[in-house]
């Protein structure tokens, strides 16, 4: 009887343990980090410099240290607000947070100031209507300056790969870069009715190669993506077929076309994410002589009718 007794106390005791972490609420934010959908990894940060990888106002990468959620664990929330000014130093972080028992998540939305001051948007449903709530508290401002420090340390660090990163793209790299992966080439007919994609054998990105590339000027013609001739990209080049780079994930793809004054461009663009999961959105434009790209178009059509389809979607 004891031996039996012994064994079920401490399944009870956990059992209270996990029921105690699966309160559900979302009006505080012990709550909310408790319930952290996303497992061990870091919440989402606002990047907090300048950024030349995306043109987006709000540039987000991983925190990769988990800096945030293992801090603001140790913190003692009370409700209130505080005066801020912009001389307070501050981050912006999101993360997903269960709020039923069924699944449903939210996504909060922080802001964390140096002073201890950190308010949260929490938009949710309830009996099928959508709701965004906003909540106020303070804890120790001790622990949120440092947090906000440490968060800056990573922001520095994503600084310098940002740089590094950036400096990887260029035609070719491109080059190196699809030798090593499946790849697959558009082409469009004479008039342009008609576009098939094949998978590439790396004929055609020899046929690339051979193209002298001219950095795009203010003095050239603009590019016209949609007047294009052939696009060659790895495959499938969608987000979920992301291939391996740098340690992040991306997307690359060359369009080449001619414009109607019988001159030539190219486009190059990179879409992705580097190993902070900061996302990139980078591009390039060239023109090209006439002769080549014309060169490059007949060749690419020859050698397309001994290459494989790329079977269509359903």
């Amino acid at each position: 009887m004891k031996k039996s007794m012994l064994l079920i106390i401490p399944f009870a005791l956990s059992m209270m343990t996990l029921t105690g972490c699966k309160d559900y609420k979302y009006d505080n934010p012990a709550s909310v980090i408790r319930n952290h959908s996303n497992g061990s990894k870091g919440v989402m940060l606002v990047y907090g410099y300048e950024s030349n990888a995306d043109s987006s106002d709000n540039v987000k990468m991983r925190d990769f240290n988990n800096v945030v959620i293992s801090n603001l664990k140790k913190a003692t929330f009370t409700k209130g607000k505080l005066n801020v000014t912009s001389a307070n130093k501050s981050i912006q972080f999101s993360l997903g947070s269960y709020y039923t028992s069924q699944g449903s998540i939210g996504v909060a939305n922080f802001t964390l100031y140096d002073n201890g001051y950190i308010t949260y948007r929490y938009p949710h449903y309830k009996d099928g209507k959508s709701y965004v709530d906003t909540f106020d508290f303070t804890f120790d401002a001790s622990l949120a300056e440092s947090i906000i420090n440490q968060v800056y340390e990573e922001f520095d660090l994503a600084k310098a790969e940002e740089e590094r990163f950036i400096s990887t793209f260029t035609i070719e790299n491109f080059f190196k870069t699809m030798a090593k992966q499946k790849t697959s080439v558009w082409l469009r007919n004479e008039d342009r009715s008609v576009e098939t994609e094949y998978f590439d054998n790396g004929s055609v990105l020899e046929e690339l190669k051979k193209i002298n590339y001219t950095p795009f000027t203010s003095e050239s013609e603009p590019v016209n993506r949609g007047v294009w001739d052939v696009i060659y990209c790895d495959y499938p080049g969608s987000y979920s077929g992301r291939f391996d780079y740098e340690q992040g994930k991306v997307n690359w793809n060359l369009f080449v076309g001619k414009r109607e004054d019988d001159s030539g461009w190219a486009y190059m663009a990179l879409f992705g994410e580097d190993k902070y999961e900061k996302d990139y959105s980078l591009h390039a434009a060239y023109d090209l002589d006439i002769e080549q790209t014309e060169a490059l178009i007949t060749n690419a059509r020859k050698i397309s009718e001994g290459l494989e389809k790329v079977p269509k979607e359903k």
